[in-house]
């Protein structure tokens, strides 16, 4: 169990730091399914943060990457799920 847990973990990307109103959860199944399978979107708007949880590491890898050179995700911080 301890093993999947954290892979899960590692396949999550988190958007925080004054998301907008706009971003919503098609939004980001349009934006980040380029990276790969997603698995899970929710946007927490009262924390002003989204999470996007793919179905691989990898994906979430690519997405971490990619997304801080796209707009509006350049003005947010982009990381691993916490």
């Amino acid at each position: 169990g301890n093993v999947r847990r954290l892979d899960a973990h590692a396949c999550e990307l988190t958007l925080a730091r004054q998301i907008d109103d706009g971003l919503t959860e098609s939004r980001l199944q349009n934006d980040f399914s380029e990276y790969g399978t997603i698995e899970r979107i929710q946007v927490v708007s009262d924390r002003q943060c989204a999470f996007v949880e793919f179905t691989s590491i990898a994906a979430a890898m690519r997405a971490v990457q990619a997304a801080p050179t796209k707009s509006p995700y350049s003005s947010y911080r982009v990381n691993y799920g916490k």
